[in-house]
């Protein structure tokens, strides 16, 4: 089994980097892509690899955010075959929150389900091959980061039409807000690609829209996960429940950038730690979060940046 990171946000070898994440993998006998950046960088560093593109068998998309499955389009275009993975809750309307204004962070709108495009329902387990399981959301609602709160979409009902654009004149949505724009689980920000625009109604994102995939070969079991969103510690014990022993090994971003609460980084690396297995993680879990765990954790837990490979 080899796994690759062809996107990630940095690079110790100078290939190009962006916020983002891509991972190549060739394991039980199948070739193919774990997320797949923002656009055409996964292209570009797989022919600086060594990595053909066009060879991928699937491709599977963590969640529906633009630095995950940006890359969907340059997919679909330079392999004429491969499937593509998705949530089917992964194309609603994301934003990133922050001081009262929100940053669309959704997929590329042009990307809709369809032949290629298989979309995966809601708790589903799915097999994709022998020792390959897909599989939504986690057990449990532990160490959820607070860095989520600044993750929003658009509801899925009281401040949306049918069509899931925002409707700010139902009395719904009136009558939920107060003068901070707060009350009733919704939150009045406005659009930063749009300042003239009348204010998005949102909610904290569920995060419905992420999945994650187990690799059982041989003695290893390999979790894969995104920004892990719905907690590690939750996604892990869905994975255990799902193939029944525990995880030998777990790459994933950790959505810790931000995060200054440093006793929740220190409980959240004892609880890993509590594992007997070994962490490459990435991405979204930032440079301060994850020396804080290096700190706590030793050699249990190591950084996986663009241009490396692990063998297992």
């Amino acid at each position: 089994m080899r796994i690759s990171a062809v996107v990630e946000n940095t690079s110790s070898c100078g290939l190009g980097t962006e916020h983002g994440l891509s991972l190549w993998v060739e394991a039980c006998g199948r070739k193919f892509f774990f997320d797949l950046g923002q656009g055409r960088l996964f292209a570009s560093n797989c022919e600086a690899m060594g990595i053909d593109p066009v060879q991928a068998e699937f491709a599977v998309i963590s969640h529906g955010h633009y630095d995950h499955g940006g890359g969907i389009g340059t997919f679909l275009e330079i392999n004429p075959t491969a499937p593509v993975y998705i949530s089917k809750n992964a194309f609603i309307d994301c934003y990133s929150f922050k001081e009262g204004r929100a940053r669309y962070i959704g997929l590329n709108k042009s990307v809709r389900p369809g032949d290629r495009i298989h979309v995966v329902d809601d708790d589903a387990v799915t097999k994709l091959s022998d020792g390959l399981t897909l599989f939504t959301g986690g057990d449990g609602r532990n160490f959820f980061s607070p860095a989520n709160k600044r993750i929003l979409k658009k509801p899925e009902q009281a401040c949306s039409n049918e069509s899931g654009e925002s409707n700010e004149s139902d009395e719904r949505c009136r009558s939920a807000l107060d003068g901070g724009g707060h009350s009733a689980g919704i939150i009045r920000a406005k659009d930063l690609a749009n300042s003239d625009a009348e204010y998005l109604m949102l909610v904290e994102d569920d995060f419905r829209h992420e999945q994650s995939l187990v690799i059982v070969e041989g003695d290893r079991r390999v979790l894969l996960g995104g920004c892990a969103h719905s907690g590690i510690v939750n996604i892990m014990a869905k994975a255990e429940r799902i193939v029944g022993r525990p995880m030998t090994d777990v790459i994933t971003g950790m959505h810790l950038t931000g995060v200054e609460d440093m006793e929740f980084i220190d409980s959240l690396a004892d609880e890993l730690l509590s594992h007997p297995c070994r962490y490459y993680t990435c991405h979204c879990t930032g440079e301060t979060a994850f020396l804080r765990l290096k700190d706590r954790m030793g050699d249990r837990i190591e950084y996986f940046s663009c241009g490396q490979s692990l063998e297992f």
